[in-house]
């Protein structure tokens, strides 16, 4: 008016909360789980009929709740889901062999079922490996409320060696050279004696074979003595022994 200003001003401020139960949830079997809702409210009446803020449930379904105050009602709803863990969900059959008509063949192991996550005991992460050793092989799935798993022993070849009981050297590619016949064992030493008792040949190459020679020179016709040690993984690597004869023929 001239003289300067006067004012005043008043707040009106929304004093009810808005009601939200938050989002639909799920919890493990044998677990509960607290629901709460915004105080400031006069009332509260749920579905199952407490009157309480809050409210705690241990089974899976809708819950609703509805408030009251001098604003009016307000409603929302929650959805609790239980997360059970299947009970022999992953199945990777029966134990298994590699072994094929003496040749151990890859195995392939795989889920029999779609799962959330792979993990193998070998570090892969995937639904199926290929496996080329003996051994056990475990595929575990991990859930929220746990894990479930499953086992499988692969086994292979037992260990076996032969060896011929004739060879003839004639360089015509077939039965040529004397040698072990092995399965899934290591052949270390290899020795073969004349009919006198002389030792003739010596190897400790991994796959030894005599050629029918004695200092570069063919071995006649006749029995040979051999001496072979060897060992396998089954056995601890122990070394073992074999003797017997073969026959040369020219």
């Amino acid at each position: 008016n001239g003289c300067g200003e006067l004012y005043d001003e008043k707040i009106i401020s929304f004093d009810t909360p808005l009601l939200q139960l938050g989002n639909d949830t799920v919890i493990c079997k044998g677990e509960n789980i607290v629901i709460p809702a915004q105080p400031g409210f006069n009332k509260y009446r749920w579905s199952t009929g407490d009157t309480t803020q809050s409210i705690t449930v241990a089974s899976a379904g809708n819950y609703s709740l509805t408030t009251t105050d001098r604003c009016g009602l307000q409603s929302d709803t929650i959805t609790v889901a239980i997360d059970t863990i299947p009970t022999g969900l992953i199945e990777l059959g029966n134990d298994t062999s590699m072994c094929w008509f003496g040749t151990d063949l890859p195995v392939l192991i795989t889920s029999n079922t779609e799962l959330p996550n792979y993990y193998w005991n070998t570090g892969d992460t995937t639904s199926e490996i290929t496996v080329t050793e003996r051994g056990i092989y475990t595929l575990q799935s991990r859930f929220r409320c746990g894990n479930v798993s499953d086992s499988v022993f692969v086994n292979r070849c037992p260990p076996a060696i032969f060896f011929p009981n004739a060879f003839t050297p004639n360089s015509d590619g077939r039965n040529d050279a004397f040698s072990a016949i092995t399965v899934n064992t290591k052949v270390e030493l290899m020795i073969i004696y004349n009919r006198w008792g002389q030792k003739i040949y010596e190897s400790n190459d991994p796959f030894p074979e005599w050629d029918g020679t004695t200092n570069n020179e063919a071995s006649p016709s006749g029995l040979y003595a051999f001496v072979v040690h060897y060992s396998d993984a089954e056995s601890g690597f122990a070394k073992k022994e074999k003797r017997g004869t073969v026959m040369l023929i020219r």
